[in-house]
């Protein structure tokens, strides 16, 4: 077949479709729009114009969604089909944080590369913004990050996960993730990197921020993080990567990987959405960076069969637009890869977020007040670990509803929060707006208030105001009579132990054991809370090996196949959690560039296969 380079017109067209809902805009923060066209100021949340949706669109002439069981290899494309076909040392499938990292790397090293992205050109968008690392130098000289020890935060992640994680991926992004966003970002200007913002930090900020908690419980969490504006980092390092001569394939889509009579991997065939043609790339190296599969409820109901049998009859089982199909997972699979069978972590969707806008305002995570059941009892420590280790308890309890208490001195305590996943950074607008829905809520006592900032739809959650507990109870209708003393029992009984400065109940540390005394008071009636089952990616998938080789039967390493990203397993363990704020797109650049090195390594034979041991 005649060798010939598809027109760069081919691969550039394209056009947008579905929308995206409110909620999933604000989940990503308030600039939600970093694609092509617009470009996204500070790097917000990536997102596109008006019509386009974050989730990946379902094409049924993709060959992933033909399948009855996606784990059954499909017959591979007749050859008739492809009209085709390129050659390249290194096939990158996936142009995201982790494949554009890879891709960055590989440039720099010298090796030919192709990369294939599902997305359009027009309407190329980076998800998150927010690049958590440690021991970052730009960090460190304009911000003031402080010196942070690898070992203490590798030990840390490993207690996070229960040392399920792979070792040697964690330590990678321990001792290496600072180096990796200042390699990220080393083409921007100082000048456009001065201008980015970090959370949780108050160096060189008018807005002080003394309270951030470095330890939480036996938990430990890092501060700052930086969030750079993600689209002008792209296109200066695809910039650079076009002038080293890498060919980017956008609006198409890898239907299944190409492997030659010995199992090892060559390449792919490949779809143009555009065209509606196939072609194929061969390549020495390729390397699976396809993302989740939160869009494919095939694979949901195999690898999160855990979190379904969580599920109760309020819950509903969906991502909030922002993952993939899978079908990165599935070609390896079919290629002979090993999977995660169960238990595959998810951000959010395994927790609920028990007072939804919590401290009455729009960002979701924080337990300063005390939480109660249905019976109107407390039931577990409000401040341990992250969010997602917070929250475990309520999948095992019945959430038609639940209660949480605060008092006047909410804005004051919010101030004492973890840099983590699901915390607000608390700068003074944001404590300023606490008040705000505070005496909100208080003139319109008497009633059930509704003072939040609607994003986090989806069940009923009213503020209830007054001057004692009781009042706040009285407002609230059609209320069991035992379940009002247990609350007041609850309440009485927390406020003792925070005095004493020691929680007896659940343990919660005294660093953040606040007395709730000083009226007035919030009580928060949340009814059939169901943040169960909604998510905004999976992050796990393929077992990789400490190089990022994916890893078929007998758990060896398949020749010439690599993957990184959130299509990976052994990075969080049984759940997503974060020790700092951004942790996810750090990890992704940071070991999307170790995955490019691997490969280098692997091209100069520095790195074997085990059946080349003689």
């Amino acid at each position: 077949m005649e060798k010939r380079d598809i027109t760069r017109r081919q691969f550039l067209k394209g056009s947008a479709a579905g929308a995206v809902g409110f909620a999933a805009l604000r989940m990503f923060g308030t600039n939600a729009f970093a694609s092509g066209e617009a470009s996204g100021g500070p790097g917000g949340a990536s997102g596109g114009p008006s019509g386009f949706s974050f989730a990946q669109p379902k094409n049924e002439n993709h060959l992933i969604w033909q399948l009855d069981d996606w784990k059954t290899a499909p017959d591979p494309i007749p050859e008739r089909k492809i009209t085709e076909e390129l050659e390249t040392q290194v096939l990158i499938i996936g142009g995201g944080y982790a494949g554009n990292a890879a891709c960055l790397e590989l440039n720099e090293e010298g090796y030919q590369v192709i990369v294939v992205e599902n997305q359009t050109e027009t309407y190329y968008e980076l998800r998150g913004g927010d690049e958590g690392v440690i021991n970052s130098r730009f960090c460190q000289e304009f911000w003031g990050a402080p010196e942070v020890d690898p070992i203490e935060f590798y030990n840390n992640w490993m207690l996070n996960c229960n040392n399920y994680a792979n070792p040697e991926l964690v330590m990678k992004f321990a001792q290496n993730g600072g180096e990796s966003l200042d390699w990220h970002i080393s083409r921007c200007t100082e000048q456009q990197k001065q201008s980015w913002q970090v959370k949780f930090w108050s160096h060189n900020n008018e807005e002080v921020r003394p309270h951030v908690l470095g330890e939480i419980g036996g938990l430990k969490f890092w501060a700052p993080t930086l969030h750079p504006d993600q689209m002008t980092v792209y296109k200066l390092n695809r910039a650079f990567c076009e002038e080293q001569g890498t060919r980017y394939f956008f609006d198409c889509h890898a239907e299944h990987l190409i492997t030659d009579d010995t199992g090892a991997v060559k390449g792919a065939v490949i779809y143009n959405n555009e065209t509606e043609e196939y072609f194929r790339v061969k390549a020495d190296y390729v390397v699976i960076s396809t993302g989740g599969f939160g869009t494919n409820e095939s694979m949901m109901q195999d690898m999160l069969a855990d979190l379904y049998a969580q599920m109760q009859e309020q819950d509903e089982m969906g991502q909030m637009g922002a993952d993939r199909d899978g079908s990165g997972i599935a070609m390896a699979v079919w290629a002979g890869a090993q999977h995660e069978q169960c238990g595959v972590p998810t951000m959010d969707g395994r927790q609920p977020w028990l007072t939804g806008n919590p401290g009455l305002t729009a960002a979701p995570g924080h337990p300063q007040g005390i939480w109660l059941d249905w019976q109107g009892r407390r039931f577990m420590n409000e401040f341990w670990g992250t969010l997602e280790h917070r929250s475990f308890p309520m999948l095992l309890l019945n959430r038609e509803r639940m209660y949480c208490i605060y008092d006047n001195n909410l804005p004051e305590t919010m101030q004492y929060v973890a840099p983590a996943h699901g915390s607000t950074d608390p700068a003074d607008n944001t404590l300023t707006t606490i008040r705000r829905k505070m005496d909100e809520a208080y003139q319109n006592r008497g009633q059930g208030a509704d003072i939040s900032s609607g994003e986090m739809g989806g069940y009923n959650m009213l503020t209830y105001a007054g001057d004692t507990i009781e009042e706040c109870l009285s407002y609230i209708p059609d209320m069991d009579e035992r379940v009002k003393a247990n609350i007041v029992e609850s309440w009485k009984t927390y406020n003792e132990m925070a005095h004493a400065g020691r929680d007896d109940a659940f343990g919660r540390d005294p660093q953040v054991l606040f007395p709730l005394d000083n009226g007035p008071y919030y009580v928060q009636v949340i009814d059939k809370q169901a943040g169960i089952g909604n998510f905004m990616v999976t992050v796990g998938g393929l077992w990789t090996d400490g190089e990022q080789r994916v890893l078929g039967p007998d758990w060896k390493p398949i020749h010439g196949l690599f993957a990184s990203g959130n299509c990976t397993s052994g990075r969080f363990g049984r759940d997503y959690f974060t020790p700092m704020m951004g942790v996810s797109i750090g990890m992704a650049v940071c070991l999307g560039r170790e995955c490019g090195r691997s490969i280098g390594k692997q091209i100069r034979g520095e790195n074997f296969y085990p059946d080349e041991l003689t």
